[in-house]
């Protein structure tokens, strides 16, 4: 499977030809199995990359997905030492930990992809948007929110009309909609446009 990783570009042929070593390009540690390990913080798909610049090259790696774990970046920070909660913080991360080959996409809002061990050159290579295998979805922040929002109709029922009527309600205590009822309906205004949302009532 592949996942993706962000180096500087004047690294980046040293790397094709000598492999990725994750003691010499490590981003943190995690704790594995009770260890403290080394690792290299890889991305599922290209889009959940921190921002690429000019002078980045983004690596396409090929990745044994027995082996990589796959953790929810969200519970991870760089400094527990800052929590008074540190070991439930701790294991929060530890605890969404999945072997990438069982991992679900869109259940997690910030995927990240544990390799402890380095990588050899055979298995990296330059990723070019324009060749190769098409990325299926574009980041997965977005695919998480519609995962959630889909798990979340499907326990409580369909909330979009109330998500629109909290959101223009919000508006509308900024001065920037006006709020008319209407028998049992709310018709919402856009101050500037005029455009109208209809909030069907009971």
């Amino acid at each position: 499977m592949k996942v993706y990783y962000k180096i500087a570009s004047d690294r980046a042929e040293r790397v094709l030809a000598c492999g990725l070593d994750s003691d010499e390009y490590k981003d943190g540690g995690v704790i594995v199995g009770g260890k403290k390990q080394k690792c290299i913080f890889a991305a599922i798909v290209p889009g959940d990359l921190p921002p690429v610049r000019e002078s980045d090259t983004v690596l396409e790696i090929e990745a044994d997905p027995s082996k990589v774990i796959v953790a929810e970046g969200a519970f991870r920070t760089k400094d527990f030492s800052s929590f008074e909660n540190f070991e439930s913080v701790s294991l929060l991360y530890e605890s969404s930990f999945v072997k990438m080959k069982d991992y679900r996409f869109g259940t997690y809002a910030k995927p990240e992809c544990i390799i402890t061990g380095s990588v050899l050159p055979e298995n990296i290579k330059c990723y070019d948007s324009r060749m190769g295998a098409p990325v299926v979805y574009e980041n997965s922040k977005s695919l998480y929110e519609e995962y959630a929002f889909y798990n979340f109709c499907e326990k409580y029922g369909d909330i979009r009309m109330y998500g629109i009527r909290c959101c223009c309600e919000v508006l509308y205590k900024a001065g920037k909609m006006k709020k008319t009822k209407v028998g049992t309906n709310l018709v919402f205004t856009d101050c500037e446009t005029g455009e109208k949302i209809v909030i069907p009532g009971k």
